[in-house]
C-alpha cells in the first residue's frame, strides 16, 4: 500500500490534470504554450471529487464551466437571500468540499479606463490555511473577469498571502491565461460582509501586462478544494460592472 505522502502526491497529481484538462479545452491557440515531440502525455487520474446525486442547480443566468463540471461534477453554488440586515438581497451561496467549480455569467462590457469591477462578500471558511501560491496548495475561492483575448484576473482572498501580491496561476496550461490577484488575506474579516471595488484595466496593465483587452466578456466565480480535500464557505452578491454607466452582473 502506498503510504501517505504517496497517497497526497497522486491526488495533487489527478487534481492538476483534471484542471489542465480543463483548461486546454477552453485555451485560445495563440496563448497556449507550445507542445514538443518529446513531451510525455500527462498522466490522467480519475477525478478527485466525490459522487454528486442529481444534477447541479446553479443560480438562474450563470452556468458551470462545461469543461471542469464534465470532470468534476459538483454542486457548488447556490441561490441564496439576505439572511441579516444590510446584506445583499441577492446572493450566491458558495460551499466547496473536495471538488471545484467555476461558475459563468456571460456579459458584454467594454474594458475603459474607468471600468470597475464592484462586487460585496462574506468568506465564512477558507478552502486553505497556507499560502496557495503552489499547485498542492492551490485552494481558494474568487471573483473573476475573462477578456475577449483569452486571458483572466482572478480577485482572491488567501490565507497567507499578502494583500496586493499578483501572480500567474501554478497549474499546467491555466499559467499562460489566469492572473490571481490578492485582494484580502487572513482570517481577521472572515464572517463579515466587505465591500470591493477594482479598476479592470489599472490591474491588467500592473498584474499582465502587454497589449490590453477590449472587452470583458464573463465574470466568473471559482471555488477550488481539490488538492488539500478542505472545505470552503461564502456568501457574494452586488456583482457590478463598468463605469458611469454599471451592468449589474448579479
Amino acid at each position: 500500500m502506498p503510504d501517505r505522502l504517496t497517497k497526497a502526491a497522486l491526488r495533487t497529481l489527478a487534481a492538476a490534470t483534471l484542471l489542465g484538462l480543463a483548461a486546454c479545452a477552453t485555451t485560445p491557440a495563440e496563448t497556449t504554450a507550445p507542445q514538443t515531440a518529446a513531451a510525455a502525455p500527462a498522466p490522467q487520474g480519475p477525478p478527485p471529487c466525490p459522487p454528486l446525486t442529481g444534477e447541479p442547480n446553479p443560480p438562474q443566468g450563470w452556468s458551470y464551466l462545461e469543461e471542469i463540471a464534465a470532470l468534476c461534477k459538483a454542486d457548488i453554488f447556490k441561490a441564496a437571500s439576505a439572511a441579516g440586515k444590510g446584506e445583499p438581497k441577492r446572493q450566491i451561496a458558495i460551499h466547496t468540499k473536495q471538488n471545484a467549480g467555476i461558475l459563468v455569467r456571460p456579459t458584454d462590457v467594454a474594458l475603459k479606463p474607468a471600468t470597475t469591477l464592484r462586487w460585496r462578500w462574506n468568506v465564512e471558511t477558507l478552502p486553505s490555511k497556507v499560502s496557495e501560491e503552489t499547485a498542492p496548495k492551490h485552494d481558494y475561492l474568487s471573483i473573476a473577469v475573462k477578456f475577449d483575448n483569452g486571458q483572466d484576473l482572478t480577485y482572491m482572498w488567501s490565507a497567507e498571502l499578502p494583500e496586493g501580491k499578483g501572480f500567474r496561476c501554478p497549474l499546467p496550461t491555466w499559467d499562460v491565461r489566469e492572473t490571481h490577484v490578492v485582494v484580502r488575506s487572513g482570517g481577521g474579516d472572515l464572517g463579515r460582509w466587505l465591500s470591493e471595488e477594482r479598476n479592470v484595466l489599472a490591474d491588467y496593465k500592473k498584474y499582465v501586462g502587454g497589449t490590453a483587452p477590449t472587452k470583458i466578456t464573463e465574470v466568473w466565480l471559482i471555488a477550488n478544494t481539490i488538492f488539500q480535500q478542505g472545505e470552503g464557505t461564502a456568501h457574494v452578491g452586488d456583482i457590478s460592472l463598468g463605469a458611469k454607466k454599471r451592468v449589474r452582473v448579479f
